[in-house]
């Protein structure tokens, strides 16, 4: 009876990227160690390796020394809630200035309001980037531009602003008005998500988010209402993403509509 062995390679190698995109999240590890078997197999599997890098406290310094690997990847998930800045806006300086670094997909969540405000400011110049989240989104929110920390070139955005007071959520609201007011037609959805907005000042911010999408008339501004963290600390310490990462872009679509026209 013929065997796998018998299969044509094509055939072969389809299966294995079959194999690969659908385990690589469950077990990137094993699917690695299929790129071992033979160079067919490590000609499927590496592209699905590398679509997605993450950067981690754990693992920051071999991303940025492995930065014109990590270059390649269509999506780049930052997470960095403990690493002092200074190790961090190096590492980050590497693979941000990487030669063909280009991602499409772009997460970033660090806790330090100086190095997430690097980051931010690099990933807005990358025009590639079309789906982009930022979270712990706070130190730039006074800031009078804010094209200069999203990228122009998104046409998906969610931002997970950190609000603390009244003039944390009335500097919010300013900033994502503005950034509607700057962007092009290229942008279809802004999703603005909570976890990070005090139980006190949650409603208000709400309420003044909804006003200013029903103002402008603005179909773009979308909500996520999601669950509080019991504390900041438990916030800012949460992985990005999480079970979301499992959705894809689709991500992006989730959440309500604020202001929706008459028919």
């Amino acid at each position: 009876m013929p065997g796998f062995s018998d299969l044509p390679i094509e055939l072969v190698q389809r299966i294995v990227q079959d194999v690969a995109h659908e385990n690589v999240l469950a077990s990137a590890k094993w699917v690695a160690s299929l790129a071992r078997v033979c160079r067919a197999f490590y000609d499927s599997v590496d592209a699905i390796l590398i679509s997605t890098v993450r950067m981690t406290d754990t693992n920051c310094s071999l991303v940025a020394a492995h930065k014109q690997r990590c270059a390649r990847a269509s999506r780049i998930i930052i997470s960095l809630k403990r690493t002092d800045h200074e190790p961090a806006l190096r590492h980050l300086r590497e693979l941000f200035g990487s030669a063909g670094f280009s991602p499409k997909v772009v997460t970033i969540g660090i806790d330090k309001g100086r190095t997430a405000r690097f980051a931010f400011s690099q990933a807005a110049r990358i025009q590639s980037i079309t789906h982009i989240y930022l979270q712990i989104y706070y130190d730039v929110l006074s800031e009078a531009y804010p094209t200069l920390y999203i990228p122009g070139s998104a046409t998906h955005v969610i931002l997970e602003p950190v609000l603390l007071s009244s003039a944390m959520c009335q500097a919010a609201v300013v900033h994502i008005t503005e950034y509607l007011r700057l962007r092009d037609a290229r942008l279809e959805r802004l999703l603005i998500r909570t976890p990070g907005v005090s139980a006190i000042w949650k409603a208000p911010f709400v309420t003044s988010l909804t006003q200013a999408a029903i103002d402008r008339h603005d179909t773009r501004l979308w909500l996520d209402s999601t669950p509080l963290y019991p504390n900041m600390a438990a916030y800012a310490l949460s992985p990005p993403v999480a079970a979301d990462e499992e959705m894809g872009t689709e991500f992006w679509n989730t959440g309500r509509q604020l202001f929706i026209p008459d028919v």
